[in-house]
Parts: structure tokens; C-alpha cells; sequence
């Protein structure tokens, strides 16, 4: 947005300025994307929904701004550009409900079969005789795609499709309306602005995007559909592991302290034990039998009671006889 002039001129002789869009075309690049992910997590912060909208070409902006801050765009061509990590791209993949990855073209910079040696692409559909062309850079692709953006005084550039691209894309639309699960309008629609856009970057002067390039756009949706379930399948696993961790985090906490609680049960009863072996003197007291030892412990602690003796002779507080029916307190 800016201020414009109208070509009058007001009372004061100076010309006459009109606040209104000033720019219609854009190529936004990010090299962290997960810039984007920490402002989309801001409260009140409207990053998906206005990705969502400029993927259409919707209307963008607000208008319950200051004049400065005030945005109402429309007519508009706008690229971007977003370098992610697998783990920094997962807020993006967290808007699959509201269509946000879906309206995404997913491309890896992972390349397991990367030749040694560099080599050159080739244009699609013009065959193996055709001239090899050096793979655009970023900064070039801009160039063409607002180079051949036009503004809305100037009219829309009109691309056609061939009949049988028409009649695909209207079954596909058809099978969504009836149901289809399997249906992917967002699938289509990303498929048909690669293909346009391919014409674009490598055809300026065309008006009909080739069948060839639909085919090469069907590719790279393919290819970035893949990209996308792989990233997902990676975020749902690391989750899981996650979650898994946390489980077995409480369950070892479970064990310690069920553990603390019985080593405090065993060593309060071997206490208990050496005092009745000091109380009977010299003689000690026996294990079983009337006034011997399980009779004077709970019943809930009688099967905790050859564990406690072992514990208390461990301790050096009592002896043990070897046929483990009497106990004496051992003296120093």
C-alpha cells in the first residue's frame, strides 16, 4: 500500500494523493521457515490463515488498522519460499485439518542418488537432442515469475489448459463432490498452479500450458506428497517415541519409589527384630512357636519377615542360627 497520486491537483497546487495497493506482485523468500512457525505461534497471529488465503488469491489485509497500517490487497502474485528442517516444519504440518501442507509444494534437498559429477537438466518434452539448460537459481526464478506477473492495470496474463488437462480436472472436482475420500481438490489445484507455473519460468511467451508440463507437475506433486507423508511419518514416530519415554520416565519412577517404600517396611521391622533378640538376652528368640517372632509382627508382615532377619544379620545387629529358627543379638 501507498499514496498514490490521482493526477488532480488540490486547491493548495499540490497533487492530489489517494491511499491504495501499489505492488502486485511478490517473491517472499525464508531461509529459516521456522521464523514463520514461532510468529504463526503468537496469540492472535494470523500466518495460516493468510497463507491459506494467498494461495487463491484472496483478499489480504485489514482494515481496523491506523491508515498507515490499513491493507486491503487484491489482484495480487505471490511467491514463497521456506527452507525448513524436519523437525522445525512440523508446526507447518500441524495445520493438516485447515488445509495448510496441502496447499504446499514439499521439495527435499536430500539426494541419495546425487551423481559425483554435476550434471545439466534438460527442458521437459523437447527430447534427448534438445539443448541442456542450466538449472535457474532462486534469485532468477524471482525474476521471471514478477517479470511475467502483470499489474491489474495492465489485465491478468490468461493461460489455457488443453481439453483433456480441462476434462481431468473437472472429473477429479466431480468425484470430490460426490465423496470421493480419495479426492484431493488442494492436490489438484497445486497441480495446476506448478504446471503454470512451469510455463511461466520456462515458456514467458506461451498462452497453453503443454500436456508435457502437466505431466511434470503431476510428478512433482507426486514427489511432494511423498516429501510431506515421509516428514509426517518422522514427526508421528518421534512422538511416539516420545510419549514412550515419558511412560517409561513415570514407570521408573513408579518402581523407585515403591522400592524406597519397601526398603523403609524391611529395615523398620529388622529394628524390630533385633530389639526382641536384645530383650531375650543371651539365649535369643526364636522364629516360630509360641512368643517367637511371627507371632509378634502383623500378619500383613509375616512374608517381609526372612527378608528382614537376612537384612539385620547382613547389618551386623543379630546372628541367625543356620537352620534359620532362632536369632540372637550379636554382640560387638
Amino acid at each position: 500500500m501507498g499514496d498514490l497520486e490521482t493526477g488532480e491537483v488540490g486547491r493548495n497546487g499540490k497533487p492530489v494523493t489517494e491511499r491504495r495497493q501499489k505492488f502486485f506482485s511478490a517473491f517472499l523468500e525464508a531461509d529459516e521457515g521456522e521464523i514463520l512457525s514461532k510468529l504463526g505461534e503468537r496469540s492472535g497471529f494470523t500466518l495460516g490463515v493468510t497463507l491459506r488465503t494467498a494461495f487463491t488469491g484472496g483478499a489480504l489485509g485489514q482494515k481496523n488498522a491506523s491508515r498507515e497500517r490499513s491493507r486491503d490487497v487484491r489482484g495480487y502474485a505471490l511467491g514463497v519460499y521456506m527452507a525448513f528442517q524436519p523437525e522445525t516444519v512440523r508446526p507447518l504440518l500441524a495445520e493438516k485439518a485447515q488445509g495448510t501442507p496441502q496447499r504446499v509444494l514439499f521439495l527435499s534437498a536430500t539426494d541419495p542418488n546425487a551423481p559425483d559429477v554435476p550434471v545439466q537438466s534438460t527442458l521437459p518434452g523437447t527430447g534427448e537432442d534438445a539443448q541442456r539448460a542450466r538449472t535457474p537459481s532462486c534469485e532468477e526464478l524471482a525474476r521471471r515469475l514478477t517479470a511475467n506477473a502483470q499489474t491489474a492495470a495492465c489485465g491478468f496474463r490468461v493461460l489455457t489448459f488443453p481439453a483433456a488437462v480441462v476434462q481431468e480436472v473437472r472429473a477429479a472436482r466431480l468425484a470430490g463432490l460426490r465423496g470421493d475420500a480419495q479426492t484431493d481438490g488442494h492436490r489438484t489445484y497445486l497441480r495446476l498452479k506448478v504446471a503454470a507455473l512451469l510455463t511461466l519460468l520456462l515458456d514467458g511467451a506461451a498462452d497453453r500450458v503443454p500436456v508435457a508440463y502437466w505431466e511434470l507437475a503431476g510428478q512433482m506433486t507426486a514427489t511432494s506428497e511423498a516429501v510431506r507423508a515421509h516428514l509426517e511419518r518422522e514427526a508421528a514416530a518421534e512422538v511416539r517415541a516420545a510419549a514412550e519415554a515419558a511412560r517409561q520416565a513415570h514407570a521408573d519412577r513408579e518402581v523407585y519409589a515403591d522400592h524406597e517404600r519397601h526398603y523403609a517396611r524391611l529395615h523398620r521391622l529388622a529394628e524390630r527384630v533385633r530389639k526382641y533378640a536384645a530383650e531375650a538376652g543371651p539365649e535369643g528368640v526364636s522364629v516360630a512357636g509360641r512368643g517367637g517372632l511371627r507371632t509378634r509382627v502383623a500378619a500383613k508382615e509375616r512374608g517381609l519377615l526372612p527378608e528382614a532377619l537376612e537384612y539385620a544379620q547382613e547389618r551386623g545387629w543379630v546372628t541367625v542360627a543356620a537352620s534359620g529358627d532362632h536369632v540372637q543379638i550379636r554382640h560387638p
